[in-house]
């Protein structure tokens, strides 16, 4: 069956009250981008408003960057060009090389425990295409259905950045469960180099910096693990 490939609409920007908001679809997550207008403005000689908005654009840039980049969703990503042939070394942008990097430490850190082989087994579980990832719509897997083998032994991917070149280490892998984190830590380094004030949301994954519009801390609400409607 081919792949469904969700792609990212364009961005949405508003001003609302003392603050820019930009929101658009990515990594099937809603993303949602804040800047307050004093916040920019203070670092940006006083062009706050046009500013602030150019900053949050490319802000949420970075979400579609990485989901080219990362997609195994996409047949003609780099990744899943690379996870058709993981025998051999393939071409990346930075991006890719640097979540490879990314994903090969936290293997090491975590004793193994993140694993990103474990493309064979989300596909085994049903997850083949982007669209079951959005909300509301769920995975049904047959409970008869075996349970996938988990990756054993150590992962050993090979990365050279300067020559752009990567070795998946002959195993498959999806970067779906650091890919979103990822794009939020580069999100807020790509803002951070212009105002200290801002609030990164990527469908629960959430980066808050310095303070929000009116002064305060930034307030994020939980959803009541126990279900009530309150957070």
């Amino acid at each position: 069956m081919a792949a469904e490939v969700a792609m990212a609409p364009p961005s949405a920007m508003r001003i609302e009250g003392d603050e820019v908001i930009g929101t658009s679809r990515s990594m099937a997550s809603s993303i949602k981008v804040r800047v307050p207008l004093s916040a920019a403005s203070s670092r940006l000689g006083g062009l706050g408003a046009e500013l602030s908005t150019a900053l949050v654009g490319r802000a949420l840039e970075v979400f579609v960057d990485v989901e080219r980049a990362c997609s195994r969703f996409d047949p003609a990503s780099p990744l899943s060009i690379a996870n058709a042939d993981p025998h051999s070394w393939h071409q990346g942008s930075a991006i890719l090389l640097d979540a490879l990097s990314a994903a090969r430490t936290a293997h090491r850190l975590t004793d193994h425990r993140f694993d990103p082989r474990v493309l064979d087994a989300m596909i085994a579980l049903g997850y083949t295409n982007a669209i079951r990832f959005e909300e509301g719509k769920s995975v049904t897997v047959a409970e008869t259905m075996p349970a996938p083998v988990p990756p054993s032994g150590r992962w050993r991917p090979r990365v050279l950045p300067r020559l752009g070149r990567f070795h998946l280490g002959g195993e498959r892998v999806d970067l779906g469960g650091i890919g979103k984190g990822l794009a939020v830590r580069w999100s807020a380094d790509r803002l951070r180099r212009h105002c200290q004030d801002f609030l990164i949301e990527a469908g629960g994954d959430c980066y808050c910096s310095g303070s929000s519009a009116d002064g305060t801390t930034w307030r994020v609400a939980v959803e009541d693990p126990f279900g009530a409607d309150e957070p």
